[in-house]
This record gives C-alpha cells, structure tokens and sequence, in this order.
C-alpha cells in the first residue's frame, strides 16, 4: 500500500511559476483535476514531488493524502495497486470513510480479490465519498500516469474519476504525465480538467539557465560568453538533458573540452525515450 518514493526535485528557484498557480489552482473551490504535461525529462516527477512538499507547508489549508509515482517495471505500475492505494490513503485520514468502506468490504468478501474491475473499483471508493464533507481540499498526485497499465486502462481510469470528481467537491487530483494519445483524448477540453503545458505555457528555458549558471559558478574563467546561451539551446527545455550533460562535463579536468564535446554532439530527438542518449554514450 505504500507507493514508491521518488528523490528528484526541483532545483531551489525555479519552476516558480507553474508551482505557484498550481498551489493557487488547489486552492479554488471549484478545482477537480490538473493536468501537468510535457516531454520525457521535461520535469513532470520534479515538480510532482516539489508540489507535495509545497503543499504540505500549507497544512492548514489543504491535506496532501497521497503522492503516488507510477514506474514501468515496478509494483506501482500495475493497474490493481493504484485505485485500493488510493482507498487506503484516504481511509488513513479520515475515519468516517475507512468505517464505512470496512463494512462494504467485510459484507461483500468478492471485493478482495484483483479481478474486479477498474471502473468497480473506482465506484467502491469513490462514491463513498460523496456524502463526507470535508472542510480543507484534500490532494492526490498520481505522477507518470502514462507508466501505469494499458492505453485502455487510462482512459478508463482518467474518464471515471472526472465523473466522480464531478461528486466531490473537496478531492483534488493531479496528474503528471506524457501527452499520450489516449491521456490527450481523455484531458483536453474537459469541464473538470485544468491543464499545464510544461512544453508551451510554462517551459523551463530560464530554470535550465539558472541550474547551468550555479553548476559552473567555479569555472566562469574557463567559460566563453556563449557557453552557457549555447548549453540552454541545447538542453531545449529538457532538465534531464541538462543534468546528464553536467554530469559528463564535471566528469573530466577539462570543462571547457567537455562542454564543447557536449555542444558538438548531434541534435537530440525531443521525441525519443531517452533524450540523452548521445550524451550517456560519450562517457
């Protein structure tokens, strides 16, 4: 029941923007779900993570009930651990819901095992809640949806929960995710839906800047004027390109050579699975 936990978060000064209106967004009575978009290593898990710890500065306003990182490959990936988390969760926090959410599942024993379905699932846990009231809005991240289960499922997933939401006027989820097809068709143009484009409204050229700015703070002399517009360029708004691309330029004595071997390496894919290939590859 408990998710996997993720280390990464987002660099002190940046990422203000979309952090701020998404804790604004929380705050809005008529909130139901976010959106939080963009490429692989755009810092979709970064800002998830930073959101929460935000968020949880704001205890008297709001409860963060869950932050829950979806990883292909890994237990939080498979489609019958999200929904019963999610229960769980909720049911930690307030006993009236856990109450009656036992005797529904002591009454009915058939609701333990995994071959209910998604959408019963989501009905069990969900519809108890439309009769709680609750005074402070309380928060669910799902972060990497689109490393959960299958296309099918996360439409599925995606379209009963704004139903449900639709019930509960204290329950806020947001989820981070690539712009999928069906993740698209699912989000956009909804009434219950508020979306954050990480690769157009808020894109993280400025941020990126900053996190090159502070990483050769000791090496400006070995630095010409353009090294770092050129580095950011590079980059394209992608913090994990950044990142690995500072990881292979500190790894040798000559910065200056190792930036240029950065900067002279083909133009990455925006689209590929792991953007920094090139760059893993040069070590």
């Amino acid at each position: 029941m408990n998710p996997v936990k993720k280390q990464v978060h987002c660099m002190e000064g940046t990422r203000i923007t979309v952090l701020n209106e998404l804790c604004e967004w929380v705050l809005k009575p008529d909130s139901r779900m976010a959106w939080i978009h963009g490429l692989a290593g755009s810092g979709k898990s970064a800002i998830a993570v930073t959101l929460a710890e935000k968020l949880r500065e704001l205890r008297d306003q709001v409860t963060v009930v869950l932050t829950f990182h979806c990883v292909k490959g890994q237990e939080t990936s498979n489609t019958s651990i999200l929904v019963p988390t999610i229960g769980y969760h909720l049911a930690s926090k307030y006993p009236e819901y856990a109450q009656t959410l036992l005797d529904i599942l002591k009454e009915d024993v058939s609701l333990h095992v995994d071959t209910v379905s998604l959408k019963e699932q989501l009905s069990i846990v969900c519809k108890l809640l439309y009769k709680i009231r609750v005074l402070k809005p309380s928060i669910i991240i799902i972060d990497g949806l689109d490393e959960w289960g299958k296309p099918m499922e996360r439409s599925i997933l995606l379209d009963q929960l704004q139903g449900h939401l639709s019930q509960i006027q204290w329950i806020r989820v947001i989820v981070t995710s690539r712009p999928n097809s069906e993740i698209q068709k699912a989000m956009m143009d909804k009434n219950y839906v508020q979306s954050f484009d990480l690769n157009v409204e808020y894109t993280a050229h400025q941020d990126i800047e900053m996190f090159f700015k502070e990483r050769l703070t000791d090496f400006y002399n070995d630095l010409s004027k353009s090294d770092i517009p050129n580095l950011v360029s590079k980059a394209d708004g992608l913090f994990i390109w950044a990142n690995t691309a500072m990881e292979f330029i500190e790894s040798g004595f000559d910065i200056a050579t190792n930036i240029q071997i950065v900067l002279e390496l083909k133009e990455h894919d925006s689209e590929m699975e792991h953007p920094h290939t090139a760059l893993t590859n040069t070590n």
